[in-house]
This record gives C-alpha cells, sequence and structure tokens, in this order.
C-alpha cells in the first residue's frame, strides 16, 4: 500500500526537500508545501530542477532534495497515508 502511495507521489510532481531555512523556503514557496516534519517537507512542483534554483535563488539553503525517487524510509515521518 505504501509502494502505491510512494508511486501517486512521483506522478503528481511531488519533491521531497531538506533545508535548514524551512521557514523561509515554507513561505517563498507560498502555499505550495503539502507536508513539514522539521527542515524536511513536501512541495507540489513540476520540475525539481526549477524548484532549486527557486530556493537557491531565493537565498534558501537546500541540504537534500528527492525529484520523486521516494523510499517509505523518506516520507513516513511526513505523514505519508495523507499526502495525497
Amino acid at each position: 500500500m505504501i509502494e502505491e502511495h510512494l508511486s501517486q507521489l512521483r506522478a503528481i510532481g511531488r519533491v521531497l526537500v531538506r533545508s535548514p531555512d524551512a521557514d523561509r523556503a515554507a513561505a517563498l514557496l507560498d502555499g505550495r508545501v503539502d507536508r513539514r516534519d522539521g527542515d524536511r517537507f513536501l512541495v507540489r512542483h513540476p520540475d525539481p530542477a526549477e524548484l532549486n534554483q527557486l530556493l537557491v535563488s531565493g537565498g534558501i539553503r537546500v541540504s537534500e532534495k528527492s525529484d520523486g525517487n521516494f523510499d517509505v524510509d523518506s516520507v513516513r515521518p511526513l505523514g505519508t497515508r495523507y499526502c495525497l
């Protein structure tokens, strides 16, 4: 069941991001953050590279970004079953 949810996340343009500037990133992304757990968050965005550029050009440090290759452990703390 979890694998099905992960497939759906990949299909609808969700990017898993980690940033020590999570508060500023959430403000910059203006409503596109679906879930957040501390410095990790799921963002609705069709292009992970463009999202990274948006964050970096806004002065946001990005320490990790996953463009759809989620695994169960990386998403579970974010409440995967409620993300869809």
